[in-house]
């Protein structure tokens, strides 16, 4: 083994290699690190966007106008807050435009053209998008 195989620390490349590779063999095994799903903020906002909907659509059902527009909109606002803001910062310091931008757009084009039920129920089931770390 040449002197150049060896770093600082007296580890030759090799032996950094099977070391990685058992690493990756272990993440295998064992899967990797994942938090618990009800601590997941993507699973969080689908279902409070998804039970804030149902209550606003039973709430016009039952001719409560104010009551469901109100629950719309904080429908269409739970669902959207991850993913929305993110393509807001990604515009904004990345000069990058992404689907979560577009996507965005397009709820608030239907929420301001006054098809606040649409809104809701776009922003509700784009949120799936944002269980478990969102798309990449």
């Amino acid at each position: 083994m040449s002197a150049s195989a060896i770093d600082r620390t007296g580890f030759s490349r090799e032996h950094g290699a099977i070391e990685e590779r058992r690493a990756n063999a272990d993440q295998v095994v064992r899967g990797p690190d994942t938090q618990r799903l009800w601590r997941d903020p993507g699973l969080l906002t689908f279902l409070g966007s998804g039970a804030v909907l149902v209550m606003s659509w039973l709430a016009a059902l039952s001719g409560a106008r104010e009551l469901s527009v109100a629950g719309y909109l904080l429908s269409t606002a739970v669902g959207s807050c991850l993913f929305f803001g993110r393509a807001l910062a990604q515009l904004a310091f990345r000069r990058k435009l992404t689907l979560d931008l577009g996507i965005g757009a397009v709820i608030i084009t239907s929420v301001l053209s006054g098809e606040l039920a649409l809104g809701a129920f776009l922003a509700f089931v784009y949120s799936v998008t944002q269980v478990g770390g969102g798309l990449e």
